[in-house]
């Protein structure tokens, strides 16, 4: 029986997921929130329980997930941002605080041109948040070395992606849009015993070997995705900063047995 990867049934939980590492970027006392790809609205339901006179616009391309959103969010626009102008929905420019982009990127055919056209919507305080897979994941790599990419209903090779970035790229993408990253997480898998990085020089797997990586190089390789806050690149200052966190949920069924590693 033939069945196309890309048509896989979500889940109903791939809807109303509420990303916690996103959502603790969202600071401050913001007015205005955008969110681009906003489901059924569980994030924007979570950010005005934190900020309740937040105004919440929310985008979706999905009919039946923007009803949803309607009985929760203050605006609900359905459509495709790839295709439309939110000024035709009186959205004006540099009006909002926050503009969002939970996992929505890498489904776009032209993320660059999405990214850099959204950020006229920022006030001159305005901040870009947004959570982005990571390719260069060490279960990724380990699949590749077998001759396996293969596509799932979700994750990182979501069969609706079309797009992939690596940790250097998604710098890339933000620099390219005029935007400067003020500070990135990352939701890491369980494949090292972190209290041992500085032990860690090599990573043995059955097929390869990766040698004299760093302890950027380690955490970047299990990372599962990034989580970027960036500004209008002429309005900031601040330095990058990497900051590491454990996943608030577990998020990769494969966990790579710490015997791989070769300590230095």
């Amino acid at each position: 029986m033939f069945i196309s990867p890309v048509s896989y049934k979500k889940r109903q939980a791939y809807y109303s997921n509420i990303n916690k590492n996103l959502l603790s970027m969202v600071d401050g006392s913001p007015q205005r929130i955008l969110e681009i790809g906003c489901a059924t609205g569980v994030m924007g339901q979570a950010i005005k329980k934190l900020h309740p006179h937040c105004f919440y616009v929310g985008l979706e391309i999905d009919k039946e997930s923007a009803e949803q959103a309607k009985k929760v969010l203050d605006q609900v626009i359905v459509g495709d941002i790839q295709k439309m102008s939110l000024s035709d929905y009186g959205i004006a420019r540099s009006s909002f605080d926050y503009v969002l982009f939970g996992d929505v990127l890498e489904h776009l055919y032209d993320p660059w041109t999405v990214l850099y056209y959204c950020k006229q919507y920022l006030k001159n305080t305005g901040c870009i948040v947004a959570s982005i897979p990571n390719v260069r994941n060490l279960e990724i790599v380990n699949s590749l070395i077998n001759g396996y990419f293969t596509y799932k209903d979700e994750g990182i090779l979501d069969s609706t992606h079309l797009r992939f970035f690596t940790y250097k790229e998604i710098l890339s993408m933000f620099d390219s849009c005029d935007l400067e990253i003020m500070q990135i997480k990352n939701n890491i898998a369980h494949y090292f015993d972190f209290n041992k990085i500085d032990m860690v020089s090599s990573i043995d797997l059955p097929k390869f070997t990766i040698k004299s990586l760093s302890q950027e190089e380690i955490i970047e390789l299990s990372t599962i995705q990034f989580i970027v806050k960036a500004k209008n690149k002429q309005l900031t200052g601040n330095e990058l900063f990497y900051e590491t966190q454990k996943p608030f949920e577990a998020t990769s069924n494969t966990v790579f047995n710490l015997w791989w590693i070769r300590q230095s």
